[in-house]
């Protein structure tokens, strides 16, 4: 945690939002046939330091914030008994907040 509070300090974003970042970004790359087969032809330290990576970490990170704003601005507001609740529901949010922190 703290590499990504250095990676993003001054930014004013919440531990939560932070790592929420980096693992969108990471499951973005995770869907990259181009960056599986890097993976898959190279050793680890190749793979790192392939100037192929560096682009395509740039392009997914704006990618990823593009399609959050999409995603934000097409979920649709929230009233009592919304499909958007329902959704909800279905995840282990209310077990999860229940737990003591």
């Amino acid at each position: 945690m703290d590499q990504i509070n250095t990676l993003f300090e001054g930014d004013g974003l919440s531990d939560g939002d932070q790592v929420s970042a980096v693992e969108s970004v990471m499951r973005k790359m995770l869907e990259s046939h181009d960056l599986r087969a890097q993976a898959q032809a190279n050793n680890k330290q190749d793979f790192f330091v392939g100037p192929d990576l560096w682009f395509a970490l740039q392009e997914i990170i704006l990618e990823t914030g593009d399609q959050l704003r999409r995603a934000s601005n097409a979920w649709p507001p929230t009233a009592p008994g919304s499909r958007s609740l329902d959704i909800l529901a279905m995840m282990p949010l209310w077990e999860t907040l229940h737990q003591p922190a």
